[in-house]
């Protein structure tokens, strides 16, 4: 699976990227946490979380109703606390003045469980 971030485009509605990506988000952090055997409680004090935090993150969407959208640190906690690598390279090789960005994610050997 792979997550990515693509900047809205003329055939795209606003937003529509960013459902996307919140809803892969979404996905694969449940995936990965069953696939663990973790509750989101265990997921969320690993990661320093408020369980209603992480939970928000793994419906995709915020507390207020938007979209999830958190903040590099915390997708680095979460994704640490699930022992996922978290890679990014460029997309293109083009240079460009802002460029797209794939994410995407490999499991590490241990369990991430000690």
């Amino acid at each position: 699976m792979k997550i990515s971030r693509e900047l809205d485009g003329p055939d795209r509605a606003p937003g529509e990227s960013h459902f996307r990506a919140a809803c892969a988000l979404s996905d694969l952090l449940r995936t990965t946490r069953t696939m663990h055997g973790l509750s989101q409680e265990d997921v969320a004090f690993k990661a320093g979380l408020a369980v209603v935090t992480y939970g928000s993150l793994e419906r995709g969407q915020s507390r207020n109703g938007g979209f999830a959208n958190p903040t590099l640190d915390t997708f680095l906690r979460v994704f640490d606390a699930l022992s996922v690598a978290v890679v990014a390279q460029p997309a293109t090789t083009e240079r460009v003045s802002v460029p797209p960005v794939r994410w995407s994610y490999q499991l590490r050997t241990g369990t991430g469980q000690g």
